[in-house]
């Protein structure tokens, strides 16, 4: 329930109507999940025509973060079925009002969605340090781009760029997983 609280906060910093989306795909999800995927899918759609930003490495996108990374743990939250209950750790109220004071003061925003992330009590730290290292390589490549390459610094290729680092972030965190059996059983 916090990242939805964290989302109409920052819905409300982008003036992104779309994040009503989020408060029925929550509801909903606990009736039908497909439901709640196909608005949440809406969702998304919407809000890439709400939030817009023209370059990875600017502030506008760090200020974006306020917005995404809130709507990514509310699809967690639908497809986990997680409860209604209002539970908090410090840290992550904390976050809930520094992100409430970026309404007023813009820059407050990334820094209330980081102390978020970080009061998130299931992200184990090797989780933390692993997307730490990979924003820390993939804003570090789009930089060598942009300084030495600024032909190639396009919108189109700033997505690639961070697609490809976003596709190898999880094939490292999924190498680990263990080989899955299925079998076909018939009854009669």
């Amino acid at each position: 329930m916090i990242w939805l609280i964290a989302s109409l906060i920052g819905g409300m910093a982008f003036k992104a109507r779309a994040v009503i989306l989020l408060v029925v795909a929550y509801l909903v999800s606990r009736k039908s999940k497909d439901l709640a995927l196909l608005i949440y899918f809406f969702y998304g759609v919407l809000l890439v025509n709400e939030v817009q930003v023209g370059d990875f490495l600017s502030y506008e996108s760090l200020k974006a973060l306020a917005i995404i990374v809130p709507s990514i743990a509310v699809l967690g939250e639908i497809l986990s079925g997680a409860e209604l209950k209002v539970k908090f750790t410090l840290l992550q109220l904390i976050g809930i009002f520094v992100l409430a004071a970026g309404l007023l003061y813009g820059y407050l925003l990334p820094l209330g969605a980081a102390l978020l992330i970080a009061g998130e009590e299931e992200l184990s730290f090797k989780a933390l340090r692993d997307v730490t290292v990979g924003t820390i390589l993939l804003l570090s490549m789009l930089w060598i781009v942009k300084a030495k390459y600024s032909y190639l610094y396009t919108p189109e290729n700033q997505v690639a760029i961070a697609a490809g680092f976003t596709v190898l972030l999880i094939l490292k965190e999924i190498r680990n997983l263990r080989k899955v059996t299925f079998e076909l059983r018939i009854r009669n």
